[in-house]
């Protein structure tokens, strides 16, 4: 079978470099959802982008886990 263009060792690498800047994990629906904070010193819309997206899982997971019988 043939590997994508791209694929293997320089795949490799691009997934640590991908790590590596992760500074936290949230758990999600299917896995974890790994948070790299884009580099800025002040307010920016990627860092609003940012905000407004974890809140909207941290509530979804919230709702989802309120509704959970257990």
């Amino acid at each position: 079978m043939l590997s994508p263009k791209g694929y293997g060792e320089s795949h490799a690498q691009k997934k640590v470099e991908i790590e590596s800047k992760v500074t936290t994990y949230i758990q999600g629906k299917n896995g974890l959802i790994g948070i790299i904070v884009p580099p800025c010193e002040g307010p920016t819309s990627a860092l609003e982008d940012l905000h407004r997206t974890i809140a909207e899982i941290a509530i979804k997971q919230a709702i989802k886990k309120e509704a959970t019988p257990e």
